[in-house]
């Protein structure tokens, strides 16, 4: 069934590999099945296809979330600009629940970087204004989540401070 469908679909691969990962208890086979979807399907859908296997690392209970952030770094150093693959990954790591992991994905999406109290922006790997709002929203909710669970009330007016840098930064060019 493999050889017959296999050129077709990515649906196939992943599907299968849903099974194998969660009724099958063979994660490993699952994996594998990432390289031979790769050669198989046309190149315009590997980008998608590889996402939706680290995805899978993650949401499977045999999956494992190291090797699903190996994933998406592999994704993000050959597409930094893919600002949907840094949402999924930001997605995931905020259902994962790790605060900090979190906030350094969230710095790096943005160019920003914190030596001593200055917050300064890397006009490099500067996002555009609109996907820059969006994502400070989605931060800045975060945060107010975990303010909520009992977190940190200051690092939501870090946050604001950030985000009104970053509008200071862009209003200077």
């Amino acid at each position: 069934m493999k050889k017959k469908i296999s050129n077709q679909s990515p649906k196939f691969f992943l599907n299968y590999a849903s099974f194998l990962f969660d009724a099958m208890a063979a994660p490993e086979r699952g994996r594998g099945l990432l390289s031979r979807a790769l050669q198989s399907l046309p190149a315009h859908t590997h980008v998608e296809t590889t996402a939706k296997f680290g995805q899978l690392e993650f949401r499977s209970p045999n999956g494992d979330v190291e090797r699903g952030r190996t994933v998406f770094e592999g994704l993000l150093s050959s597409f930094p600009k893919r600002i949907d693959l840094w949402n999924i990954l930001l997605d995931l790591e905020i259902k994962t629940g790790d605060a900090e992991q979190v906030r350094r994905l969230f710095e790096r999406v943005l160019g920003l970087q914190n030596k001593k109290g200055n917050i300064s922006i890397d006009a490099s790997k500067k996002v555009k204004p609109k996907q820059a709002k969006f994502l400070f929203k989605k931060w800045l909710a975060f945060e107010e989540k975990l303010v909520a669970e009992g977190g940190n009330e200051k690092m939501v007016e870090d946050i604001k401070a950030r985000a009104a840098a970053y509008v200071k930064s862009l209003q200077e060019e």
